[in-house]
């Protein structure tokens, strides 16, 4: 299961990454030189307000979408498929303003400016440029559980493998989230998958929603067993943390 998750995941980077990100607005405490050195921005966590809230690629094909937190987080997220990353903000002496993530598509130092709705975003370096649009109104898609689904008792409770990162959630009403953490020494970023779930001698049923739009959901069924404090799920092994 943690390959076939674990390809959907990098599938979603894929279509992730032919985008670009966007950054924020801040006002640091005393003007940096205009250089092309990233080391000489005054980087901050402090996002431009201008800027939270959701974006989508005016070019893009998918309905992926960009969210920038208060928290200075950005996330894409594609249906209940989120991947995650830290972001900092800075200006130049020239009042450029520039964000830079070590987080997966956003990777790297780019510019951006906020007009009539529309996000640009430039990599100077590279002398690529994408814009977005603002949406509106926008809100996470909701997974509903079955009522009358079956849940497995043994299973609820959080498991993790420590080797690649991951972990699943279980819960008795009928839900589940996949977790995976990535951090190579390049790029750094959290992905999550929520679910719905049910159990059938010895298989389980998880359910995820594919896209923003549409609100297709997908399922999958493998086989799994809890023998103590260890789960064994499509063959992968994790242990209990919770």
């Amino acid at each position: 299961m943690m390959k076939k998750l674990s390809a959907l995941v990098l599938a979603l980077l894929m279509v992730f990454s032919l985008a670009a990100c966007s950054g924020g607005d801040v006002s640091p405490t005393a003007p940096v030189t205009t250089t092309g050195d990233l080391n000489l921005i005054d980087w901050q966590d402090l996002p431009d307000p201008d800027i939270v809230g959701a974006w989508r690629d005016t070019e893009a094909k998918g309905d992926e979408v960009i969210l920038f937190t208060p928290e200075c987080d950005v996330r894409m997220v594609l249906g209940s498929v989120t991947m995650e990353a830290d972001i900092k903000f800075g200006v130049d002496g020239n009042g450029i303003k520039s964000a830079y993530t070590s987080g997966s598509v956003l990777y790297g130092q780019w510019t951006y400016v906020i007009k009539d709705g529309v996000l640009t975003v430039t990599y100077p370096e590279e002398g690529k440029v994408f814009t977005y649009n603002a949406v509106k109104d926008y809100t996470p898609v909701t997974l509903v559980s079955d009522d009358n689904a079956y849940i497995d008792d043994a299973l609820v409770g959080k498991w993790a493998n420590e080797e690649f990162m991951d972990s699943y959630t279980f819960t008795e009403d009928g839900y589940a989230k996949y977790e995976i953490a990535f951090d190579d020494g390049i790029y750094a970023y959290d992905s999550e998958i929520l679910y719905t779930f049910s159990t059938n001698y010895g298989d389980i049923t998880l359910t995820h929603i594919a896209d923003n739009t549409d609100k297709k959901e997908v399922s999958n069924t493998f086989a799994y067993s809890v023998d103590g404090d260890k789960l064994i799920i499509d063959g992968n092994d994790y242990t209990r943390v919770d």
